[in-house]
């Protein structure tokens, strides 16, 4: 039994063992198929459902992002504008061309041929084509610029077709501005015009005929100051000359003055200083010792030479003077040497000295000697000499405050301020003499001029004066600035009131941005006149009117009308500097009048021919203004034939203080000398010789040494 369960377990054994192992081989390959075949089957199914899910998911997810995508953001920087425009030329051209330009040289030439006008140069032409809104035309004496202007003139008017109405041509004074007219309206008629000639006046004009119109459109009624007492007439040339002031303008003066004087202390204490500094000298003002000999020998004669001189003054009229006592008084001594004053101030003990000149007339004559050393050779001396050396004492050992009266305007000054001290009341004139000014002027003279001068700088008076921080003591110079502060507001109150305004003023209104906006409407009609400019001598303007112009123009440019510039002048040639006018706005051409960037700068002509002068005055001209630092460097081209006997510039020196009569006599020989040298040319101008001085003084002195010759001389 035992034995039977063995085998059935062997042969078990057997089955299983070869069963299982095939079993385990086809366990393993069945294994590999299904696994294989299973996950195809759930890869395939698990992307079905996932695809499935993913889509489901994948389509809303991108649905709600879809409809968030629509929001508005706003990613635009911020607003910045680009910074106002301030030029007022271009950035257009003018429509200059080729055919124009044809016809205007066709019809020059026949004005040529008949004798009317020169031939252009190449930049006489450069000047009249010019297309650029704003030219600077740098003509030189003689260069012939007046005839180029009035032919662009006629290119303007007759070739780009701008009416005379836009046209203005502007120039300083009246003998120009009738020049030009007559010069416009001979070669406009050539040109065929048949208008009238009262067309053609009312384009050529003054600053200040334009200003006065320009207000008189505004205000009615309206006087301006510098004419006050005269009559003006709608077509009169109106210009600013250096004549004496008229009674009604010295009236109103005198009125501001005395009212101020009266009822401002300030204005008083000021005027009181000016006074009494404008008539008083300092002791010591002359360091320079003098001889022994001399102050030994003026002693002598000295109480002499006092009384002397009090006699001739009492003759004369002008001696004694109320407030002063008429006796020569002790007065200082040097060396042990007394000297005597004239008299003294009857209030203050100021001595008072007395010289040989009354105004124009001296009261002793010529080659008169100091009575009772006529036989002395020591002492024997003229008596202007004998004052002029007593003057020098005085001047160099004098330490006490004293008066000199020495001229008909100190005179005044003096008598004025003794009357005003006894009465009280306002000075009625008296003369002052500033820091840099030659002479010494009345002060509503001063007090106006001065004023009138801040203003045609462009400034307000009043302002000017307060920012003034130079004064180190209280001077002259110091006294008549605060006084001048005081009378200018004063002054224009009264003006106002009285419907009365200055030129400067009328200037400076108009030239107010403010302003002309306000008034813009108003004014539509009166800027054609301003379009298009010509200005002759611009060198002479001031920055007061630069600015009117400026302004004119700009408005012009606010209102599309495209205005045009152009500026003729020499800065070598300014000569109104005293009246505020500068050439460096006429240098610096573009700084004072903007160019669109567009164009760059303005454009300039340089019109180099001289046709007046030979070429060793030109030469010996332009030698002198080499030392001249700020300037337009020129070289004119001589164009006129020589005479030849040209001999350039020669020099001279001389003192026009000197005693003696040397350099009348050697001015009367040159200016023979001249006018015999012209007299013998073929070709000379009508006036044969000009004599020319800085001072009116010099040219009086010459006339009289010519009248003294039996030579006739006119000034």
């Amino acid at each position: 039994m035992i034995e039977q369960k063995s085998k059935r377990s062997f042969l078990e054994d057997v089955f299983v063992k070869t069963f299982s192992k095939y079993l385990k081989v086809i366990s393993k390959t069945s294994l590999k198929r299904g696994y294989s075949s299973g996950r195809e089957a759930g890869y395939s199914k698990g992307h079905s459902d996932g695809r499935n899910t993913g889509y489901s998911d994948g389509y809303s997810d991108g649905y709600d992002a879809g409809i968030l995508q629509y929001i508005v953001r706003d990613e635009r920087s911020n607003v910045a504008m680009q910074p106002i425009d301030k030029s007022i030329y271009g950035p257009e051209r003018i429509p200059v061309n080729d055919t124009i330009k044809s016809l205007m040289i066709e019809m020059t030439k026949k004005a040529y041929e008949q004798g009317l006008i020169g031939y252009p140069t190449k930049s006489q032409w450069d000047m009249i084509f010019s297309d650029h809104p704003a030219t600077c035309v740098v003509a030189g004496a003689g260069s012939g610029k007046s005839t180029t202007l009035v032919l662009r003139v006629v290119f303007m008017h007759f070739y780009l077709k701008i009416p005379l109405s836009q046209l203005t041509v502007i120039s300083f004074t009246k003998n120009s501005c009738k020049e030009l007219r007559d010069k416009i309206y001979s070669v406009f008629q050539f040109w065929g015009y048949k208008s009238d000639k009262e067309t053609i006046g009312s384009v050529v004009s003054t600053f200040h005929s334009l200003i006065y119109r320009l207000s008189r459109s505004v205000m009615p009624g309206l006087t301006p100051f510098d004419f006050l007492g005269e009559e003006i007439k709608d077509d009169d040339i109106l210009e600013i000359t250096t004549s004496k002031k008229t009674d009604t303008q010295l009236t109103f003066l005198k009125t501001v003055f005395t009212k101020l004087y009266l009822e401002n202390s300030d204005f008083k204490n000021c005027i009181d200083k000016l006074i009494s500094l404008s008539i008083t000298s300092p002791g010591m003002t002359d360091d320079s010792e003098v001889e022994n000999w001399l102050i030994n020998f003026s002693h002598e004669r000295d109480l002499k030479l006092v009384r002397l001189l009090n006699e001739r003054w009492e003759n004369k009229g002008k001696w004694p003077i109320e407030g002063i006592v008429p006796e020569p008084q002790p007065c200082f001594s040097v060396n042990g040497k007394m000297f005597y004053s004239n008299g003294y101030v009857e209030h203050n003990k100021m001595p008072v000295f007395l010289s040989d000149k009354i105004g124009p007339d001296k009261v002793s004559g010529k080659d008169e000697i100091f009575p009772g050393y006529e036989n002395d050779p020591k002492r024997k001396v003229i008596l202007s000499k004998a004052v002029f050396y007593k003057n020098r004492i005085v001047a160099a050992y004098n330490n006490k405050l004293c008066i000199t009266i020495n001229g008909e305007k100190k005179l005044d000054s003096v008598i004025n301020f003794l009357s005003s001290h006894v009465s009280g009341e306002a000075p009625s004139n008296f003369n002052v003499k500033l820091s840099g000014e030659l002479n010494s002027l009345g002060i509503l003279d001063l007090l106006y001029d001065q004023g009138a001068f801040i203003e045609s700088l462009g400034k307000d008076v009043v302002s000017s004066i307060s920012n003034i921080s130079l004064f180190r003591e209280e001077n002259v110079d110091f006294f008549f600035s605060k006084a001048l502060a005081i009378f200018w507001k004063e002054f224009e109150t009264n003006l106002h009131i009285d419907n009365i305004m200055t030129f400067n003023r009328m200037f400076m209104m108009f030239s107010d941005e403010h302003v002309l906006k306000q008034r813009r409407e108003g004014l539509l009609g009166k800027y054609l006149r301003f379009e298009n400019l010509l200005i002759d001598e611009f060198q002479d303007i001031s920055p007061q009117i630069a600015n009117w112009i400026k302004s004119m123009q700009r408005e012009n440019a606010i209102l599309c009308k495209k205005p045009t510039i152009m500026a003729i002048g020499d800065d070598w040639q300014s000569i109104y500097s005293w009246r505020g006018s500068s050439p460096d706005i006429f240098m610096n051409f573009s700084t004072f009048f903007p160019v669109h960037r567009d164009l760059g700068k303005h454009h300039t002509v340089k019109m180099m021919e001289n046709f007046r002068s030979d070429e060793k005055i030109i030469h010996d001209a332009e030698s002198l203004m080499k030392f001249v630092v700020r300037k337009i460097d020129k070289n004119a081209l001589p164009c006129r034939s020589p005479d030849g006997d040209e001999h350039g510039v020669w020099c001279y020196e001389y003192d026009n203080h000197d005693e003696n009569d040397k350099w009348k006599e050697k001015s009367i020989d040159l200016i023979y000398s001249q006018w015999s040298l012209v007299s013998q040319q073929s070709k000379y101008d009508k006036t044969k010789v000009i004599v020319l001085s800085r001072t009116n003084s010099t040219l009086t002195s010459m006339r009289d040494a010519y009248i003294e010759n039996m030579v006739l001389f006119a000034v």
